[in-house]
């Protein structure tokens, strides 16, 4: 009996292995839906360049990074070979990484450097299966020559082609 003890004892140890074992590949297979991992940094200012050329800037009060990156109170500066191409301004922006998604919300202002074009709007989003930004809001575009009005717009990417819905157009105040 002493003999079959240590078998036993033996035996149970590698089911009890086996267990252990099924339960950590089970538990690491599985995704934790309740844990999220995030970053929060207060006063920011961030720049990228590629070989020495900026690509944007953007700075703010507050950013939070988990699955999408939120900033408030931000400001932007966009660059095209190294010249600067717009200025941003919103309340707060949310987007991902990927850049498969942008939001921006609260007094938005885009300045393009080159005409001196500005936009004003309450929100602007980003339509990655369209290729357009987006809002259905309230729009003004104020230029050198003219001040738009307008119940929302559509743009590419690059902000070049810019088509405001149900456009009123006012001389401009701006000289």
């Amino acid at each position: 009996m002493c003999a079959q003890g240590p078998r036993r004892m033996e035996k149970s140890f590698k089911i009890l292995r086996y267990l252990i074992s099924a339960v950590i590949l089970y538990s690491c297979s599985k995704p934790v839906s309740n844990f999220s991992v995030s970053e929060r940094i207060s006063g920011f200012s961030i720049k990228k360049t590629q070989n020495g050329i900026p690509q944007w800037e953007i700075e703010g009060s507050k950013l939070v990074k988990g699955k999408k990156i939120s900033l408030e109170a931000s400001r932007g500066r966009f660059y095209e070979k190294g010249r600067q191409k717009y200025f941003v301004k919103a309340d707060k922006a949310v987007f991902t990484e990927e850049g498969d998604y942008l939001e921006l919300n609260g007094n938005v202002v885009i300045k393009n450097a080159a005409d001196g074009t500005e936009l004003y709007l309450n929100d602007l989003a980003w339509d990655e299966k369209r290729q357009v930004y987006f809002t259905d809001n309230r729009v003004r575009q104020v230029s050198k020559d003219s001040v738009v009005l307008g119940d929302g717009l559509t743009s590419d990417r690059d902000l070049n082609r810019i088509e405001i819905k149900n456009p009123h157009v006012k001389a401009s105040d701006k000289k």
